[in-house]
């Protein structure tokens, strides 16, 4: 008589139950590391945000606190035009004006009577050409006693370094340069803000984002704010900037966007006398 053989597998499976559990577990584990690495993303995000944020603020108020702190450097203050041609600083409102610098302290006076066309490029010589680099202007000034007792400006169109000559257009048929009679150089600097952008002589020359306001404020030695360059001493630089994008959790605006606000004042220094 043949025995049976009887073979036991000792190797169980899961049971539904089992595995119906590990999968939860595995689900639970899941969301919460997917849980942990949002939250991860977001923190970074803002911080990224509000670094950004504090960088512009920063950038803004130093950016036009020392662009104003420029006005009028090397510069002729002649008022005797009805235009008005001597503004350094032209304010249109708190957000938009405009401020006139000699870059590199560029200026000179005439020895001889030059006569010369200037509807095409004109050429002059100068002692040091390199002083006129980084304008984009010149402004004549008429000796004292001229009958000529206008300020008269040309687009500097180049700068030849080499052999100290500059070239300048005005578009008018012709002019002349007495002697005594001087030149300048200078660069007008237009700062607005645009929506959200500093922006800085066309909308395209962005230099600051998610600005949310821009505030600068001239003030006389009595206190009073100005728009008259003649009479301002003092200014006053606000700048408030916005994260990039909203903080559903943050409920201190209304847009869930976080700010900061800056402030600059300082005394201008080409009007301290």
């Amino acid at each position: 008589m043949k025995k049976q053989i009887h073979f036991h597998n000792s190797h169980r499976g899961f049971t539904l139950v089992e595995i119906l559990v590990a999968l939860a577990i595995s689900g639970i584990l899941l969301l919460g590391l997917t849980r942990l690495y949002s939250i991860t993303l977001n923190s970074y995000s803002l911080q990224e945000q509000l670094t950004e944020m504090n960088q512009n603020a920063k950038f803004v108020v130093t950016e036009l606190s020392d662009a104003i702190m420029q006005a009028g450097a090397d510069c002729a203050a002649i008022n005797t035009d009805s235009l008005d041609k001597d503004t350094v600083i032209r304010v249109f409102n708190a957000s938009n004006f405009s401020i006139r610098t000699n870059p590199r302290g560029g200026l000179y006076v005439f020895t001889a009577k030059i006569m010369t066309n200037t509807k095409n490029l004109c050429t002059l010589q100068v002692i040091d050409a390199k002083q006129f680099k980084g304008a984009d202007s010149v402004g004549k000034i008429p000796k004292p006693g001229s009958t000529i007792k206008f300020v008269r400006k040309y687009e500097l169109k180049a700068v030849d370094v080499a052999n100290n000559r500059i070239f300048i257009d005005s578009g008018v048929t012709s002019d002349s340069f007495c002697i005594d009679d001087a030149i300048y150089a200078y660069k007008n600097n237009h700062y607005f803000l645009n929506g959200a952008n500093l922006c800085l002589n066309d909308s395209a020359s962005i230099l600051a984002e998610n600005i949310d306001s821009l505030n600068v404020s001239f003030y006389t030695k009595a206190g009073p704010a100005t728009t008259n360059w003649q009479t301002m001493w003092s200014a006053r630089v606000v700048a408030e900037a916005t994260t990039s994008a909203p903080d559903g959790r943050y409920k201190g605006y209304a847009d869930h966007k976080r700010r900061l606000k800056l402030t600059n004042e300082f005394r201008l220094k080409n009007r301290i006398k």
